[in-house]
């Protein structure tokens, strides 16, 4: 057989295969369809806190300001992140009731592993670490369980950042 040159080339070629073709479609939909199916649910919510730079006073600057936003930010970060915080957030929300086999140590890395947290540079401040927001990410089992744990994050982020000044 040639190359195709014509539309009736085209279409003889569909004729002949088109059989093949159709069930190759329907049984690789009904395949993936049965995977999608099977597959475990998984529910992402995020939430975005603004974080505004610091006023400066002339005194303060001369004095010396205590330590700047973005590495406060991260301070925060390492402490909700912390094995107690992490347990405590467990323990709040009732996660991880089902899995019975699970011992406290894997909860803890497994809700850490669902949980992300990304700093934001404001764009324009140039390089000096200057932070503009920070995203929450919590991916969970439940659309409910995932909003009150990023909102649960983000208010203790706004909580311990407002006790730091």
């Amino acid at each position: 057989m040639g190359p195709i040159q014509t539309i009736e080339d085209i279409l003889g070629m569909l004729r002949r295969r088109g059989l093949l073709m159709a069930a190759i479609i329907l049984i690789g939909g009904a395949v993936s369809l049965m995977q999608a199916l099977n597959m475990p649910r998984s529910y992402e919510a995020a939430a975005v806190i603004q974080v505004e730079m610091p006023r400066v006073s002339e005194d303060m600057v001369r004095v010396g300001s205590s330590v700047a936003a973005a590495q406060q930010i991260r301070l925060i970060e390492q402490r909700l992140m912390a094995r107690d915080n992490i347990a405590a957030l467990i323990d709040r929300h009732g996660l991880f009731a089902d899995a019975e086999g699970l011992s406290q140590a894997q909860r803890i890395a497994a809700m850490r592993a669902s949980i992300r947290i990304l700093s934001n540079s404001a764009p324009g401040l140039g390089h000096d670490g200057a932070l503009s927001s920070l995203v929450i990410f919590v991916q969970l089992g439940t659309p409910e369980a995932a909003a009150a744990v990023a909102n649960d994050l983000a208010n203790a982020v706004i909580d311990r950042g407002a006790a730091v000044q």
